[in-house]
């Protein structure tokens, strides 16, 4: 049985938060756990599939200067290359403010903390679903 709740804060406003589904777990939560592993702040892994066709699930996570965020990118495609072939997108390593990597359906959005707050991708995905999990691999930060 799924848990669902609404919440209401300052990074989530009108997101109502689901746990991960089995599938959704063995796909995101290493995904998550190699981002939290480098010091990755400010977590979000959203369900966007009944709104968008490009992907099925999206990782907004910041790192803490522009070096951080191409050192995430990295271990992401490491990571990626070990389970499949070498990501369809990396975007944004030579600059590092914001790098963008593409996995089977998920994009993964890697960013400092002042190109987060200029972009506001939430506001993209005002609409999504913003997925938990309870299994302590897959801690909440």
């Amino acid at each position: 049985m799924q848990k669902t709740l609404d919440t209401e804060s300052w990074q989530d406003k009108g997101l109502v938060k689901r746990e991960m589904g089995e599938k959704e777990h063995q796909l995101l939560c290493p995904l998550r756990k190699i981002i939290e592993d480098a010091k990755g702040m400010h977590i979000k892994v959203l369900d966007i599939q009944k709104k968008n066709s490009f992907a099925e699930y999206v990782i907004l996570a910041e790192g803490y200067v522009s070096r951080h965020v191409v050192s995430m990118a990295y271990d992401l495609s490491l990571y990626i290359k070990t389970k499949t072939k070498p990501p369809l997108l990396v975007e944004g390593v030579r600059e590092g403010g914001w790098a963008v990597l593409s996995y089977e359906t998920v994009l993964i959005h890697l960013l400092t903390p002042e190109v987060r707050e200029y972009y506001q991708l939430e506001q993209l995905y005002v609409d999504a679903v913003d997925l938990f999990c309870t299994d302590p691999f897959c801690r909440e930060v």
